[in-house]
């Protein structure tokens, strides 16, 4: 599992990257609206954020000191990877095409990234 968050988190940090920089280039002539490129901005600014907490996450679970909060380690690299492709995906989406259904999914993603947090905050008490 370690491995596959890190990969994961590498990814994440490249497309999150290449979001940005393709803001600057497309993404303004797209969006019919300041709201909308406001949207963008924070769906990429929270997915570098989680690349870089997915990471971690990977990484901890190396560690011999969180021998016993594998599970719970794991759990919560799930979470924010499931949640920053919910909350920035919906949220980049909605910022290009208008459709306001992505806008009314994001939240779930903010949810899980929320969770992702509390499973995170648990682990780190049982790590000694």
């Amino acid at each position: 599992m370690s491995s596959i968050l890190i990969v994961c988190g590498a990814i994440l940090g490249g497309t999150g990257i290449f979001a940005g920089t393709f803001a600057s280039h497309v993404v303004a002539g797209v969006c019919s609206s300041p709201v909308q490129a406001r949207n963008w901005e924070v769906a990429v600014r929270s997915w570098l954020v989680h690349a870089i907490v997915i990471l971690v996450a990977g990484v901890l679970l190396l560690a011999p000191q969180a021998q016993a909060v594998r599970g719970t380690l794991a759990a919560a690299g799930v979470l924010f990877l499931v949640g920053t492709l919910l909350f920035s995906g919906c949220l980049a989406i909605f910022a290009i095409s208008g459709r306001i259904i992505f806008a009314a999914i994001a939240p779930l993603g903010s949810i899980t990234l929320l969770v992702g947090w509390g499973v995170l905050v648990y682990s780190g008490f049982g790590i000694r």
